[in-house]
Formats: C-alpha cells, structure tokens, sequence
C-alpha cells in the first residue's frame, strides 16, 4: 500500500507549485493551456493532502488493537448500535432532500402527471437508498443481541455469545456456541470501504460491549440462534423496485411522457 510520507506530499506540492506558476507564465502569454495547467496543480494539491491525511488516520488506527471504548444508553430496556455507513447516508440524504425539490419543481409543469412520475422516481431511489443507510444495526435486549442485516435478522441468545473477532472484510463476528459466527457489517458497503474497516469495526465493538453492559441479562428460552427474514423490509424494497420498474417502462415505452 502507498504511504503518503511527509517528503512524498512535499515533493508532490512542490511539483504543483511549479505547475502552477507554469500557469501564470502561459496566462501572461496567452498560451491555451494556462487554465488546464491550473487545474492539474490544484488536483496535486489535493491528491497530495488528502493522502497525506489518509496515511496519518490509518497509521493512528493501525496502532489500535482493542475496542473502543463508548457510552451506550439503553432505552425501553434496550441499546442499539448501528452500522457506520456515512457514504449510504449521504445519498439517503440526497434523494431525501433533492426528492422533493425535484416534485416542487415539476408542479408548475404543463405535462400531465409530470409531478406524479417525478415522485415515483426519486421516492423509489430514496426507499431503495434507505436500506444501507439504516437497516443494519444490532439491538441488545434482555435476553437477546438482535443482528439486523438488510433482508435477514439473527437473533442470538445472549448467554451463548463467547466473543467478538475482527473479520478480515470489515464485519464484526459475534462468536456464538454451536454455530458459524454471525457477522455484523461494520464499514461502509460503497467505494473506498477499505478505508473504514478497521475503525468501523473497533468502534462498533466498543458500542456493541458498552450496550451489553448497559442492559442487565436474562436468560432467553432456547438458546438456539434463530434466523429470520425481515419481511416489512422485504416487501417494501421489492415495491420501490417495482415502481421505478415500471415508471421507467413505461416511459421507455412511451406510455409517459419522457420530457418533463
């Protein structure tokens, strides 16, 4: 892996100081690639930076080897911890507050049911951007750590957790008796997951142990680890596909008018 050293970001800044005022030079000549030339120094810049930044987070992180510590609250005799997703979140955030937006804006238009097929549309992406942006999560009860993935819970007795291990794709293992571990996805599902693995997966340990420690134990009434499917959530997705589905279709189609 590059590591983005003190001497690599002061060469690469360095570099784009000499871009940059190569710039000016061909800005006073009036070369053509004056605002190209700016351009790239300015990517330098921050390529160089946030690498640099990057380095130094992972160096910190590498240094970690135990959960972190956290404060969990338990309310209604219950503690959740959540996935850390911040990438799922800000595109949840996007259709949420883009989607209405894209509604208000078509209101005034001439094209009949143009506000109606813009609803279909965002509101689809926004249901569907939902699911990796809230749905994982363990919730602690009593007698019970509830694993919520997108489409599947594990319910897993409490007396039968022995451990927490690591995985080495960014889940956090719960180690149980008498079955495979269950894993917790702790880091980002999208682009540059590896950059949060670790991070993700020590502080969700610290928040999953906080939360036990929160909520006093009972013993469950089987102590078998039970797997479920979380229907609500199923059907929900599979409608928001269907909507978008068929409001496409029908536009590919020309049944809807495609120019709103």
């Amino acid at each position: 892996m590059f590591h983005w050293t003190w001497p690599r970001t002061l060469i690469c800044t360095a570099l784009a100081a000499l871009v940059a005022a190569f710039s000016l030079l061909a800005r006073h000549e009036g070369w053509p690639v004056a605002d190209t030339s700016l351009i790239f120094a300015a990517v330098l810049v921050i390529v160089a930076f946030s690498g640099r930044l990057d380095t130094v987070r992972r160096q910190r992180w590498d240094a970690v080897d135990k959960p972190v510590p956290a404060a969990v609250t338990a309310r209604g005799g219950r503690a959740v911890v959540r996935r850390i997703d911040v990438p799922a979140r800000i595109i949840f955030g996007i259709f949420a507050v883009g989607g209405p937006l894209a509604v208000w804006s078509n209101s005034s238009s001439d094209v009949p049911g143009a506000t109606l097929i813009v609803a279909a549309l965002v509101g689809s992406l926004c249901a569907a951007s939902a699911v990796p942006a809230f749905a994982y999560r363990m919730v602690v009860t009593p007698t019970h750590v509830h694993v919520d993935k997108a489409f599947v819970r594990h319910l897993i007795p409490r007396q039968a957790i022995r451990s927490l291990e690591r995985g080495s794709s960014g889940e956090l293992k719960i180690i149980v008796d008498g079955r495979p571990p269950v894993a917790f996805p702790a880091g980002t599902a999208f682009g540059g997951a590896a950059w949060n693995q670790r991070p993700a997966q020590l502080i969700a340990a610290g928040r999953l142990e906080a939360a036990l420690a929160a909520v006093p134990m009972l013993p469950a009434d089987s102590p078998a680890v039970e797997r479920r499917p979380r229907g609500g959530l199923i059907a929900a997705v599979a409608a928001s596909v269907l909507c978008f589905a068929t409001t496409a279709a029908l536009i590919y189609s020309g049944a809807l008018p495609s120019q709103l």
